[in-house]
């Protein structure tokens, strides 16, 4: 889910973090993968590297975001 996509359905306004709306266990997820992002750039890697590293390597953590319910 991007960010744009997230702001809709928990109805984040645009000039507030999406870090403030986030559960804990997201919020540590995120935590994670910036630390480890920032590893692989102290070990010199670019973008594209980091990015394939993450895709190849299979899930490193999965974050399950929790939608709002809708009434029906």
């Amino acid at each position: 889910m991007n960010s744009t996509k997230l702001r809709k359905v928990r109805s984040i306004p645009r000039d507030e973090p999406i870090t403030h709306y986030l559960t804990s266990e997201e919020a540590e997820a995120v935590r994670l993968i910036k630390q480890r992002v920032t590893t692989f750039l102290g070990a010199g890697m670019d973008y594209q590297q980091i990015k394939n590293v993450l895709n190849i390597k299979g899930v490193i953590l999965q974050i399950t975001l929790k939608l709002p319910t809708t009434a029906k």
